[in-house]
């Protein structure tokens, strides 16, 4: 199964028991104001196969889910960081090793300063 913006919503919404309005009445644009619940059924119709940050974060804290896989998922990393499918444990486990090398490539810089 292809890994979708939408299936990812739909199930974690369906997860939380919650129906659209309820959910999109959670999700705030960056004017504070709620989206609509249309807006919202467009995402898990695959309507709307993107959105902004701002809404992804958003969606990913309140459907607990990882606002960097998202990301992922609707394609906001480079074709190189996409050249397979990864689950979202395999996504995450990448983005902690990423992390920590960045992090540790950081500390050396700072060191040598």
């Amino acid at each position: 199964m292809t890994i979708t913006l939408s299936n990812l919503i739909s199930q974690a919404r369906k997860r939380k028991k919650l129906t659209l309005k309820k959910l999109a009445l959670k999700i705030k644009r960056e004017d504070g104001k709620s989206i609509s619940s249309q807006y919202l059924q467009d995402i898990e119709d695959g309507k709307r196969i993107t959105c902004s940050s701002h809404l992804l974060n958003e969606l990913a804290k309140t459907l607990d889910l990882n606002d960097d896989y998202l990301h992922y998922v609707i394609g906001k990393f480079s074709p190189d960081d996409r050249k397979e499918i990864l689950c979202e444990e395999d996504f995450i486990a990448a983005m902690q090793a990423f992390r920590a090398e960045h992090a540790i490539a950081i500390k050396n810089q700072t060191l040598i300063l």
